[in-house]
């Protein structure tokens, strides 16, 4: 993986993707960044996590539009109903919590 700084390729990144260095450490990443997501690394970082996720829909979901690739565009569409989708069911929760705790 030090090589790659000297000199970085398409065809470089194509040979490292199937290393198995990389593999596992995409693999730990991959475990930090759920870890994150569900709050083991406290709520700032969860809050992070969160934005960069939305930021990386964002930019898929752009591309998808300006490379007029249909199938990533209804891919990101389906990824934005269901994060749309999960929110409102949390809200839906606190207000029936608010509405349980008020009674």
């Amino acid at each position: 993986m030090k090589n790659l700084q000297a000199s970085l390729s398409p065809e470089k990144m194509k040979i490292l993707e199937m290393t198995g260095e990389y593999k596992a450490f995409m693999a730990s990443y991959e475990v930090f960044c759920d870890a994150t997501r569900s709050g083991k690394h406290g709520v700032n970082a969860q809050f992070w996590r969160h934005y960069i996720d939305m930021v990386d829909m964002y930019m898929l979901f752009s591309r998808a539009v300006r490379t007029n690739d249909v199938d990533l565009f209804i891919f990101m569409l389906v990824e934005m109903i269901g994060i749309s989708l999960l929110q409102i069911a949390r809200i839906i929760h606190v207000i029936c919590a608010c509405i349980i705790s008020d009674s």
